[in-house]
């Protein structure tokens, strides 16, 4: 299965909520998420080195990747979906199909953190849609991350400008 997503690490993440998942490809020239269903047999010698592209096999990644679906339950059918604090199974094609409409939000990521850089920032939550006209989405942080800098991702399986109305952030004030 492909997926486009803006980063190896977003791969990774949705490899470890999905049980059929046992190694991913992620191919950064076309943010090309490739979710395989095996690890190589043997050694691994097969592998092409390539700047930029990775591959991971899910043994190697940490449980806790998974978030609230650590150890879920869901088929090999299913795809996990974090909803706070427990979470979801939905059928793989119900999660990736009709994603391409133009007008709707498929899957959008919650990052916060204290600079623009993704892989600095804490995943916050995520939207799973689609979305419809006029829908306001309650995203709730699941931990408490800290940051001021609130990063909105539109991920979906076809390049398009991410539009919305209005944005509203709360959160807990520190005092030193």
């Amino acid at each position: 299965m492909e997926v486009s997503l803006p980063m190896w690490s977003l791969c990774a993440q949705l490899c470890s909520r999905i049980k059929i998942c046992k190694s991913i490809n992620f191919i950064t020239w076309t943010n090309t998420c490739q979710i395989n269903y095996a690890e190589p047999e043997g050694n691994m010698d097969g592998l092409n080195q390539s700047v930029g592209n990775s591959f991971v096999a899910v043994s190697s990644l940490a449980e806790e990747l998974a978030g609230s679906c650590k150890g879920h339950d869901c088929t090999v059918n299913e795809v996990c979906i974090p909803q706070c604090p427990n979470y979801i199974c939905v059928p793989l094609l119900e999660a990736f199909a009709g994603r391409g409409t133009r007008d709707l939000i498929s899957t959008m990521l919650v990052h916060v953190g204290e600079s623009l850089d993704t892989s600095q920032m804490e995943l916050c939550g995520q939207f799973i849609g689609p979305g419809v006209k006029g829908q306001v989405m309650v995203t709730p942080c699941i931990t408490f991350p800290r940051g001021y800098v609130v990063k909105l991702t539109s991920v979906n399986t076809v390049l398009k400008p991410l539009h919305l109305a209005e944005v509203e952030v709360y959160g807990v004030v520190d005092i030193i």
